[in-house]
């Protein structure tokens, strides 16, 4: 019988599980320690919330977020950018945001779990999520996200510094930002914030040229007339 490429991905899979599951037993706040203390010295300026699992570095201008999660026995990162004037801005275009998304990076983030070989938005040739359960495990995966953070994380909120390259990460590579809030109220947010009447338009032919639902386009269009509308208002 001819192996199946299912039956390759699931070979993959399991030696993917293996790999991690080694060793002794290893719960949720030993892992979370482990990986804090091991993050930390690459983490200059950041300070660590244990309760939340989060790295924060905060200033004026944003907060900087680096988020341990686990579910299912996978860990994974959430990691990106809430710009403090931008939020304002979609604040006063759009309303408040859900209680449920504080202390979250709202402006630009992405998460591992849309990350890895079988992304089509930030394609990796390896996994970045670990189904940590064993001391051996644990070991394996320490040097595997301290590489990943200092090579991909930290380049990625360091992009991210600046309203300018938040907007363009929405309108040219979209699928490099996960989205909590509506991505055109954040693109005519930061256009709004920046003064921009003539960009303003533009993007909101490309959002509408990028969306493929009806339901879609017109909540972009929604979105584009508040804008018009706060404009005139001023």
């Amino acid at each position: 019988m001819i192996p199946t490429h299912t039956a390759h991905r699931g070979s993959d899979i399991d030696r993917w599980l293996d790999a991690y599951s080694a060793g002794e037993p290893v719960g949720k706040a030993e892992i979370f320690s482990a990986v804090s203390d091991a993050l930390g010295p690459i983490l200059a300026g950041y300070r660590y919330l244990r309760t939340k699992g989060t790295f924060l570095c905060s200033d004026e201008v944003a907060d900087h977020y680096i988020t341990l999660e686990r579910g299912k026995g996978i860990l994974s990162l959430r990691f990106g950018v809430t710009h403090h004037a931008v939020e304002r801005a979609r604040e006063a275009l759009y309303g408040s945001m859900p209680v449920r998304l504080r202390h979250t990076p709202l402006t630009v983030s992405m998460y591992t779990a849309n990350m890895g070989p079988l992304s089509r938005g930030w394609h990796l040739p390896y996994r970045v999520q670990w189904p940590v359960l064993g001391s051996d495990g644990l070991s394996l995966a320490i040097p595997e996200i301290s590489s990943f953070v200092e090579d991909t994380v930290l380049p990625y909120l360091r992009q991210h510094g600046s309203p300018e390259a938040v907007r363009e990460t929405y309108l040219l590579t979209p699928r490099r930002a996960d989205v909590f809030l509506l991505s055109e109220q954040i693109v005519f947010a930061i256009d709004h914030l920046l003064g921009n009447k003539e960009r303003l338009e533009a993007d909101r032919d490309l959002l509408i040229a990028q969306s493929g639902a009806p339901e879609d386009r017109r909540r972009v269009e929604v979105a584009f007339l508040k804008v018009r509308q706060a404009e005139n208002a001023a």
